[in-house]
């Protein structure tokens, strides 16, 4: 199930797409994303001015959000991960950040 999350970044057309309008991609990377309390397997690009969470379906990515880094909150567990050893139920928070714009609020975990 890992492997179907990998298209590649470099031929497909919904990236090309992405990176020729909202700058340099710096990270794609298998996620998943809890909000409220639904957990979904996405995959995350980040560009140099945008975030991108797309879900990839037989072969191909479909945007799901779409989001300016001037919009976004970002928060890290750096100070619990020293305190508490890193993890808390199933969560790992050296592995999580949490992401909040708009009215969306999401934990995103890095496997």
């Amino acid at each position: 199930e890992e492997a179907t999350c990998w298209v590649s970044v470099e031929q497909s057309p919904f990236v090309l797409g992405l990176t020729s309008e909202n700058g340099e991609l710096l990270l794609d990377d298998c996620v998943q994303i809890t909000e409220g309390m639904k957990t979904r397997e996405r995959h995350l690009f980040l560009f140099s001015k945008v975030i991108v969470f797309a879900k990839l379906s037989t072969a191909s990515y479909h945007l799901k959000h779409r989001v300016n880094l001037e919009d976004i909150w970002l928060y890290s567990f750096e100070d619990e991960v020293e305190e508490e050893g890193g993890t808390m139920g199933d969560i790992d928070h050296r592995l999580t950040l949490v992401l909040a714009w708009d009215v969306t609020f999401c934990l995103v975990c890095f496997r």
